[in-house]
């Protein structure tokens, strides 16, 4: 009998049991092995990497190690860089600035972190953060940048920066990005040969209520000539003591001259049915027009019948030529005032532009 018992643990199937028996003693004792993640292979770190956004990257994944660094760094990761302002809180900046101050300051100039108890320096060293940090993102693109997206940040020099390097820049989101002036943009527009979406909301120094437009537009298109996608955009509608709606907004058939458009969004301009028909007429391959809160525009017969060839019309809300024309408006003629709706665009809804046009509407 004790043979037989000494025969069967001897087995090799026995001894097999008692290898694994002990393999998972070792494991409990020692717990798991480290793994290094230093050494994941480049082809793994930029597919993982491509899912974060230039400030993750800037700030966060690409300084872990030497080797996170480099692959953070490869070309084909900035291709699209879009960057926000962080949450305009006291918080917010704060905890901003004091990120910034820990980073290296081989990737853009320290910035101090003292003073950030006034406001007005905090901001300004924030914009000055978030345009360097803009700066390195575009460096790291080699000359690739197809797609670049700023929101309540960015100025005339930094857009200038972007225009001398990104020769094949196809996207340009510019969002409540105040302080780009029109003679900036448009010193720099004329650089962007290849443009074929561009948005623009909430941008009163490119596109105001107090001077003429035509020229900014009409130079948009002699630079861009393969301009696909335009959105302009303010953030509500002036209520004029003459009835009119909508902020002056210069002359509108200005667009009329972009003539490869498929895609126009028009919210809170002033624009009417005839500059809206002319719009039309001259663009050829129009397909989608979506228009929020453009208040001179009447949905006459006439107007639903030269809209008939646009695939995806939106047109909300709008006057109708049954309405009463003084419906809604402020009862004493002699006054005026400001009424704001929601954001005219969902924040950053405009980042996959093509992709999600219909979410813009």
């Amino acid at each position: 009998t004790r043979a037989a018992l000494n025969g069967c643990l001897s087995s090799p199937a026995a001894r097999r049991r008692r290898r694994r028996g002990q393999v998972f003693d070792e494991m409990c004792t020692r717990g798991p092995s480290a793994r290094d993640w230093s050494k994941m292979p480049l082809d793994a770190l930029t597919s993982v990497f491509a899912k974060l956004g230039a400030v993750e990257l800037l700030m966060g994944a690409g300084l872990v190690c030497r080797s996170w660094l480099y692959a953070s760094k490869a070309p084909e990761l900035w291709r699209a860089v879009v960057m926000s302002r962080p949450p305009d809180t006291p918080e917010g900046t704060e905890a901003f600035l004091r990120a910034i101050a820990k980073v290296s300051s081989e990737l853009w100039p320290a910035v101090p972190i003292t003073g950030i108890d006034d406001p007005w320096r905090a901001m300004a060293k924030v914009d000055d953060s978030l345009c360097a940090m803009a700066k390195a993102a575009v460096d790291r693109s080699d000359g690739r940048l197809q797609k670049f997206v700023a929101r309540d940040f960015g100025t005339d020099e930094l857009l200038e920066y972007i225009a001398d390097r990104s020769p094949s820049l196809k996207s340009l989101g510019l969002m409540q990005c105040h302080d780009i002036s029109e003679k900036g943009f448009m010193d720099s527009i004329v650089k962007f040969p290849q443009l074929e979406e561009l948005v623009l909301i909430e941008c009163h120094n490119i596109s105001d209520d107090q001077k003429e437009n035509r020229d900014v537009y009409e130079a948009i298109s002699r630079a861009c000539s393969q301009l696909k996608l335009f959105v302009l955009a303010h953030p509500g509608y002036f209520l004029h003591p003459n009835g009119s709606y909508g902020f002056h907004d210069g002359d509108v058939l200005g667009i009329a001259t972009m003539k490869q458009l498929r895609h126009l969004s028009l919210d809170c301009v002033d624009i009417n049915n005839a500059e809206l028909v002319s719009i039309i007429d001259s663009c050829p391959y129009l397909e989608h027009l979506c228009m929020r809160y453009c208040y001179n525009i009447v949905a006459n017969e006439a107007l639903r019948a030269k809209c008939a060839r646009i695939k995806t019309l939106k047109l909300r809300p709008m006057s109708d030529e049954t309405a009463d024309p003084n419906q809604g408006r402020h009862s004493d003629p002699n006054d005026c005032c400001f009424v704001f709706f929601d954001s005219p665009i969902d924040e950053f809804v405009i980042l996959s532009f093509l992709d999600s046009w219909r979410k813009i509407c």
